[in-house]
């Protein structure tokens, strides 16, 4: 987040561990008026998974999939944005083995395909990895056109800039 304000993108985080219920591993209530207030100023919200307070669990992981789930609905917006540490989607792990295909869009016309090549995350992520973030902006995406999603390498703060000042940009994988 340091690295949006360096760049002079005025962004702040919402930490949905404050601000969600979830029962059963479901997301039951976030509450958003805060976050839309940030968007009436022309801020960027930063929203990213945490934990939860469950209502039968005691405490749940609610993924950012699921939080851009709920916002989409609510908000209705014409894109989404998830900041990963690789540079987009790749049919198998790209920092096991460079050389794998890379996937500049994904959408009903390669969709079969990518689905085969999607696994779990690399590393510790109770969420499902790329599998699950893939899968849900794809469904999220075919529900509600023209809405896009992209996933990109936030490890690059220029990457995160160009994104958010919506430039045309050659990088990152666009799901429609």
């Amino acid at each position: 987040m340091d690295a949006l304000l360096d760049h002079g993108i005025p962004a702040i985080a919402f930490q949905p561990s404050a601000s969600t219920r979830t029962r059963k591993q479901q997301l039951m209530y976030f509450e958003t008026f805060a976050l839309k207030e940030v968007l009436k100023h022309n801020l960027v919200p930063v929203v990213h998974g945490d934990v939860s307070v469950d209502a039968v669990q005691g405490m749940n992981i609610v993924s950012t999939e699921q939080l851009f789930d709920n916002l989409a609905r609510e908000l209705n917006p014409n894109r989404i944005l998830l900041a990963s540490n690789v540079d987009g989607v790749y049919a198998g792990g790209p920092k096991m083995d460079s050389d794998v295909d890379f996937f500049d869009y994904i959408d009903p016309s390669n969709w079969a395909e990518v689905e085969t090549h999607l696994d779990g995350s690399q590393s510790a992520d109770v969420t499902g990895g790329m599998y699950t973030k893939v899968r849900d902006m794809y469904h999220l995406t075919l529900a509600m056109p023209p809405m896009q999603a992209m996933i990109f390498s936030g490890e690059r703060p220029e990457n995160v800039k160009e994104v958010l000042l919506g430039r045309t940009v050659d990088f990152g994988t666009l799901i429609n």
